[in-house]
């Protein structure tokens, strides 16, 4: 059956229904992507739904800065068991939203 944008961006309406497995060979976020491989990288700085490195993903980012052993320490490879500024340049090199918002932001954020 043919599906519209939204049903190819549902993982329950078009792929659980057909086999499509989710656990070890797919990934999505639920309405707003469609499948991707698991193998496929993700961008360093993208913790959360939808695809993409922005805001949301900066809430994230900060609700952990600069404590230990948690879930965003990305930089280096594996992390260094604390989300800090080397976190943070990943971060913001893989930034896909508005440059001028997010360098306003990061400015008054680091200027703190």
């Amino acid at each position: 059956m043919a599906r519209d944008t939204a049903g190819m961006k549902s993982y329950n309406h078009t792929y659980a229904h057909n086999g499509w497995d989710f656990l070890y060979t797919w990934r999505i976020c639920d309405g707003t992507n469609y499948p991707k491989l698991q193998w496929e990288p993700v961008l360093l700085g993208d913790f959360t739904c939808p695809d993409g490195v922005d805001f949301i993903d900066y809430s994230i980012l900060a609700k952990q800065w600069m404590l230990q052993k948690l879930s965003f320490d990305t930089v280096p490879t594996g992390g260094d068991g604390i989300v800090n500024f080397l976190d943070f340049a990943a971060f913001a090199e893989n930034w896909q939203g508005d440059y001028d918002q997010f360098y306003a932001f990061a400015s008054q954020w680091l200027n703190r």
